[in-house]
C-alpha cells in the first residue's frame, strides 16, 4: 500500500495499545490512520515481553472492566479480526489465584468473578487443580475461561486487521518529538531521520516511551515507567503443560507452564529508565528463595534457562489513561496499562476509537480513563 502523504491520525506505538486503537479506528472506517513503530515489528517490547495473562480479578473497577471485555473479545474475536488470527488467541487452561485469608474482606472482584463463572475451591480442591503450588494465600478462586494469550498471535493479528482495513503501519520509524504549531496545537511529529510528517491529530501509546515524547512538546503523561523480571525454566519431566496459570497474590508469585517449562515471576515493580531496562541479578537471587517456598516439589529440578524484564507503564490509581491532553490540542493519550496490558488492550483501544470518534462513552469511565480527570481516585492497596 503507498505511504499516505497526510494522515490524519499518527499513532505512536506499535504495542497492543497503540494496534488496538489503529485496529478499532478503522474499524469505525476511519481513514488516514498511521502507526508508527521504532521497532523492525510490531509489539516487541511491553507486549511481547510480558508473561500474556488473562486475569480480570482486578481491584480497579476501571481496569476489571476491560479486562473483562477483552475477555469476551479474545473467545469470539470480531469479524474485522478473526480471520488474521493465525490460531485461538486465547487458551483457556484455567487460572488459580489465591490471596488473603477467611477473616478479611472478600475481594473487590468477586461478585463480577463469580458471575463471570468463576468458583471458589475448597484446600483439597485446590490442590488437585496445582498440586505443585504452595501457596501463601489462604483463599482461592478457579476462572476456568480465563488463562493465557498469544501475544505474538494477537499482536499480528491486530496489524494485519488494521493494514487490510486501510491503516499504514510504518515499523523502523522513530520519533523524535511531537511538533506544534504556532498556536499550540499539534502539527503532527518529527522522525529521528529528519523527516516532518504532517497530522492534525497525535496519539501517544508508546508504553515505557510516553513521558519522553509527552515532553517534547510539553505534555505531562500521568504516569511512569518500570520494569518486572521474568524467568523461563529449562524442560523439566515433573512439569505438566496442562497446569492452569497459578498466582498467589499473597506472596507476589506467579508461575504458568509453557509446555514441560515453567514461566516464573516475583510481582516485583520498580521505576525504570526506558532507554536501559536491563535485568537486576539480585532479582535472580529472590526468585530462588521464593522457588523453595513455593514450589517444594519442584525447586530440586528446576534450572533458569533465560530471563529478561518487561515494561509497565503505571499510574497511581492503577486506572489506564485513554483521553486528550487538557493543555495540548490534538495531542491524545493511550496508556499506563500497568501489568495488565495484554488483559486489556482490545477493549482499551475500542473505547479509545471511540473517544476519538467524538463519541461519548459512560460517564464514570469516561472520567476515570481522562488523563485530567479530577474524578480518578487512588485505589488502596488491600491487606492480603
Amino acid at each position: 500500500m503507498p505511504a499516505m502523504d497526510a494522515p490524519e491520525t499518527v499513532i505512536v506505538g506499535g504495542g497492543i495499545a497503540g494496534l488496538a486503537t489503529a485496529w478499532a479506528l478503522a474499524e469505525r472506517g476511519a481513514r488516514g490512520v498511521c502507526v508508527l513503530e521504532r521497532e523492525a515489528r510490531v509489539g516487541m517490547h511491553s507486549t511481547g515481553l510480558n508473561a500474556g495473562i488473562l486475569r480480570a480479578a482486578i481491584d480497579s473497577p476501571v481496569t476489571r472492566k476491560l479486562a473483562r471485555e477483552t475477555a469476551a473479545l479474545l473467545r469470539y474475536p470480531p469479524d474485522s479480526l478473526s480471520p488474521h488470527a493465525r490460531g485461538p488467541l486465547l487458551d483457556a487452561c484455567g487460572l488459580v489465584v489465591w490471596e488473603g485469608s477467611p477473616d478479611l474482606p472478600e475481594p473487590r472482584w468477586l461478585a463480577d468473578a463469580l458471575a463471570d463463572g468463576a468458583a471458589g475451591l475448597e484446600p483439597e480442591e485446590a490442590v488437585k487443580l496445582a498440586p505443585h503450588l504452595s501457596a501463601e494465600g489462604q483463599r482461592a478462586w478457579h476462572f476456568p475461561q480465563l488463562g493465557k494469550i498469544d501475544r505474538d498471535g494477537l499482536a499480528l493479528a491486530l496489524e494485519a486487521a488494521a493494514k487490510a482495513a486501510g491503516v499504514e503501519v510504518r515499523t523502523q520509524t522513530r520519533v523524535e518529538r511531537v511538533t506544534l504549531g504556532k498556536d499550540g496545537s499539534v502539527r503532527g511529529v518529527k522522525l529521528s531521520d529528519g523527516e516532518m510528517l504532517s497530522a492534525p491529530r497525535v496519539v501517544l501509546a508508546p508504553g515505557g516511551w510516553a513521558a519522553q515524547l509527552g515532553a517534547s512538546c510539553g505534555a505531562r503523561f500521568p504516569g511512569r515507567a518500570t520494569r518486572r523480571h521474568l524467568f523461563l525454566t529449562k524442560p523439566s519431566p515433573k512439569v505438566d503443560p496442562r497446569w492452569p496459570v497459578t498466582w498467589d497474590d499473597t506472596a507476589g508469585f506467579y508461575c504458568l507452564p509453557q509446555g514441560s517449562r515453567l514461566m516464573l515471576c516475583l510481582c516485583d515493580e520498580e521505576d525504570t529508565d526506558p532507554q536501559a531496562c536491563h535485568p537486576d541479578p539480585m532479582i535472580g537471587r529472590r526468585l530462588q528463595r521464593r522457588v523453595q517456598a513455593s514450589l517444594p516439589t519442584l525447586a530440586d529440578s528446576l534450572e533458569i534457562e533465560s530471563s529478561w524484564c518487561a515494561m509497565r507503564t503505571v499510574s497511581e490509581d492503577d486506572h489506564p489513561v485513554a483521553g486528550a491532553d487538557p493543555m495540548v490540542p490534538g495531542l491524545w493519550w493511550v496508556g499506563a496499562l500497568g501489568g495488565h496490558g495484554m488483559s486489556i488492550g482490545l477493549a482499551l483501544g475500542r473505547t479509545a476509537a471511540t473517544l476519538l470518534a467524538g463519541e461519548a462513552i459512560p460517564e464514570p469511565l469516561r472520567k476515570l480513563l481522562d488523563p485530567a480527570s479530577p474524578e480518578r481516585e487512588y485505589t488502596p492497596t488491600r491487606r492480603w
